[in-house]
């Protein structure tokens, strides 16, 4: 790319020296966007870690409920025993 790049600028009447400055410009922005996307991309530990996080939420959440259930089962067979 770069070279097309270059041609197209001597082609255009622009001179060598800020035809190769363009092209090294460009080419050092593409260097840092592209650094700056990978740091954002998930890797594959990372998102391992993540499934591992969401496993153990999920485990969590269903104790919880689980305990809210029998909590409230034993909290009604209570009150009717109380009220029967």
């Amino acid at each position: 790319m770069e070279i097309q790049l270059y041609k197209a600028l001597i082609e255009a009447g622009v001179k060598e020296d800020t035809a190769a400055r363009v092209v090294d410009s460009l080419e050092a922005e593409i260097r840092e966007r592209m650094q700056q996307a990978r740091q954002e991309l998930a890797t594959r530990a990372y998102i391992a870690d993540l499934r591992k996080g969401l496993a153990e939420t999920r485990a969590d959440i269903i104790k919880w409920n689980l305990g809210t259930i029998f909590a409230i089962v034993g909290v009604m067979l209570a009150l009717s025993k109380a009220f029967t």
